[in-house]
């Protein structure tokens, strides 16, 4: 994978996608795409897919959306008293 932040909030990247099953004809994609940061816990992506063998599907465009859940895991319990952090 190579990925080049071209802004704070921009970023590119290609990668080689594989798929090698223990049973049937493996699959090759080149991977090229982006990421826009809409603020500090939101993205939109989007992506497109060139197939590199015969079994691959000549192409894939995606696009997505991602939310992080910050201090989901380590949250206080319902009826708890927050713990102060340092």
């Amino acid at each position: 994978m190579l990925e080049k932040k071209i802004s704070e909030r921009l970023a590119l990247f290609a990668e080689y996608v594989g798929d090698y099953p223990s049973r049937g004809a493996s699959t090759a994609l080149l991977n090229i795409g982006g990421g826009y940061l809409l603020n500090p816990t939101e993205q939109v992506d989007f992506h497109v897919a060139f197939g590199l063998n015969r079994k691959s599907p000549d192409y894939i465009v995606g696009v997505g959306y991602s939310y992080r859940l910050d201090h989901v895991l380590n949250a206080p319990a319902p009826g708890a008293s927050p713990r102060k952090r340092e």
